[in-house]
């Protein structure tokens, strides 16, 4: 849609959809849907693209593919590209390697449209966290361009077929077959959430509308302030209600969609050009491509480098900043090539060309180079140089963890299943803080025992638990007692649980009788420390610090000070504090040889898992369990 088209009251929806996110996720609290606002913008893509497509066929009996996908390089790809950038530069003076090399990855996912695979890929129970993740808002924009491939050339075929109820036959069956496979998968959160398949119903609304519409919005009945306020209270109530744990897309995302679809449809009304269409909203849709562009990366640094959330005055700064930086983004990067005569297709396409290669050849050596850790001193580079996690470490030869998504019998039976080669069978049962020991007691006690692994995410050791954050999990613990353990004998077995501290003092001692009547002595080990962020992120925002033992004593949610109750579950001689051993003097133990042990803000790496290991080994030989 060129300028002298456009229409106002679209460009003004556009600023409610980036307003609404940008007061989202800047942690504005009357605005705790506020992510909505994407869905917004996928239907007016949906709506703008097919109204392109149709107008052509029907203008000029084809529809020019290059020009389109010129186009839309020439658009999209330039404050893409700055921003992606500006992103990189900052990351490369402030965030430590493993952060460092994790945007790396996804500056190249962005730049080359697959940015929500790549998140999807990430997303699960070791994820880091999405506020430290500058580009993480780039996977709506990859799933657009994932769109704005396939859908021109099904519009042509479908602009050939005769009659136009075919045509909007066909993209009705798709659209309520994108839905209800969100529906059918919304255990899966993640997939849901990022892949195309499941938000193709979005942008397909939109497409239905652009196939129905034919008059203007001034000679529609409907077409009137009351369509326009409906659509507009369509919106603005997810915006208000929805919130974080609403299911999302699913079924939920039909309100705010459907809204949108009846602006679009009422919007050129005379209520439209006042409400949405005025000078300031104008100029705000104008800008929004920018503007959802910068937000999400000044947020991100924001709370980065101040190590908290923002104020009131904060979120203010950070609106004020990004208004700015997308203003200056429209004016000197999207506008001058979008449109300006001077710069021809063929120079956008090469200026486009050139600086992705400027990106991704960087990002691919960062990230070959593992965060590129020499950029911190001394002490500081060597604590946290994630190179050195895993020195000494023989890494477990199977994948044996099962994220929420998984159960453990779709893994390798070699996890589970008691191998009869003279070694003594030791089981890790539970979920990740059972998991991040294997690594450990692999390396060390490779010659007398083989260590197995019935664990995943969120789970207990009990029967019965329909863990939140874990639809299988009741399923795969009902399974290991009813199925695995009666196949196979244990010598030993080392019990862990982090959360569902409820269901462990319930269900616990069913588990451990359970074990008492086939003769497998059971350990349960306590609760590791929980911190407010990554050691490595507090130390690489605290390089002057001169004790990093107290800064990170500082930031502990879960400390040194008791053990939950877990310990009161067995006897004396079966428990194993990891605290006792992760602490000295009340301060947490951070490094063994100058080098972090921790992972992430829970789960021990490789070094540490060895630590661990040692002790609980000796603990076992000490009890006489090993």
């Amino acid at each position: 849609m060129t300028t002298s088209t456009m229409r106002n009251d679209i460009t003004g929806l556009r600023a409610i959809a980036v307003l609404s996110v940008l007061f989202y996720h800047v942690g504005a609290p009357v605005f705790p849907g506020g992510f909505v606002g994407v869905d917004v913008f996928l239907v007016i893509s949906g709506y703008l693209i097919t109204l392109k497509i149709r107008n052509e066929i029907e203008r000029t009996g084809r529809f020019d593919l290059s020009a389109f996908y010129t186009g839309r390089v020439r658009r999209l790809f330039p404050a893409l590209l700055a921003t992606v950038t500006g992103s990189s530069i900052v990351a490369c003076l402030i965030f430590p390697p493993s952060l460092f090399q994790e945007l790396a990855g996804s500056a190249v996912a962005a730049v080359l449209s697959f940015s929500n695979f790549f998140f999807y890929g990430e997303s699960g129970y070791f994820d880091t966290s999405t506020r430290l993740k500058p580009l993480l808002h780039t996977w709506s924009l990859s799933m657009e361009e994932q769109f704005y491939l396939v859908w021109p050339v099904a519009m042509i075929f479908l602009m050939k077929v005769r009659g136009g109820g075919v045509r909007l036959a066909v993209i009705a069956a798709l659209l309520s077959a994108s839905l209800l496979l969100s529906i059918a998968k919304m255990a899966d959160q993640a997939m849901i959430y990022y892949l195309l398949p499941f938000r193709a119903f979005e942008l397909l609304i939109g497409a239905l509308l652009a196939l129905t519409e034919r008059k203007s919005g001034a000679d529609k009945a409907f077409g009137s302030w009351i369509g326009l306020l409906a659509g507009l209270a369509c919106i603005i109530w997810p915006v208000l209600f929805y919130s974080k744990e609403t299911v999302f897309p699913t079924y939920n995302a039909v309100l705010p969609c459907l809204g949108a679809a009846l602006v679009i449809f009422s919007g050129q009304c005379k209520a439209g050009r006042i409400i949405i269409g005025n000078r300031p909203m104008v100029y705000c849709g104008l800008i929004s491509y920018s503007l959802y562009l910068v937000h999400w990366p000044a947020i991100v640094f924001w709370e980065y480098a101040s190590g908290s959330s923002p104020t009131l005055w904060g979120q203010a700064a950070i609106c004020a900043i990004s208004v700015a930086l997308a203003s200056a983004s429209y004016h000197l990067v999207e506008t001058p090539f979008r449109h300006s005569k001077a710069i021809s297709s063929r120079m956008a396409m090469s200026a486009c060309f050139v600086g992705a290669s400027l990106v991704i050849a960087p990002a691919v050596v960062v990230w070959s180079g593992d965060g590129w850790p020499w950029r911190f001193p001394g002490a500081a580079m060597t604590l946290i140089d994630p190179t050195r996690f895993d020195e000494g470490v023989t890494h477990y030869p199977r994948d044996c963890f099962a994220l929420p998504t998984q159960k453990p019998d779709e893994k390798d039976p070699a996890c589970f299943t008691a191998a009869n080669n003279g070694k003594k069978n030791v089981l890790l049962l539970g979920d990740s803080t059972a998991n991040h020991l294997a690594a450990g007691l692999h390396t060390l006690l490779a010659e007398e025992a083989n260590v197995l692994i019935w664990a995943s995410s969120v789970c207990p050791p009990v029967r019965g638990v329909a863990a939140k954050d874990n639809p299988n999990c009741r399923s795969n613990m009902d399974q290991f007692f009813d199925e695995i353990l009666p196949a196979n004998h244990y010598d030993l077995v080392i019990a862990a649980s982090f959360q569902e501290l409820d269901a462990m003092r319930a269900g616990f001692g069913e588990t451990l009788e359970t074990f008492r009547r086939v003769g497998t002595p059971v350990v349960l080990v306590g609760r590791p420390l929980l911190y407010r962020a990554n050691p490595s992120d507090i130390i690489a925002q605290n390089l002057r610090s001169d004790d990093f033992g107290t800064l990170l004593a500082s930031r502990l949610r879960i400390g040194c000070d008791g053990e939950d109750g877990l310990d009161q579950l067995v006897a004396p001689d079966r428990f194993f504090s990891m605290k006792s051993h992760l602490c000295s003097n009340g301060l947490p133990i951070y490094q063994v040889g100058g080098t972090l042990i921790n992972a992430d803000v829970l789960h021990l790496n490789g070094r540490g898992s060895l630590m661990i290991a040692r002790n609980l080994i000796a603990w076992l030989r000490q009890h006489t369990l090993l």
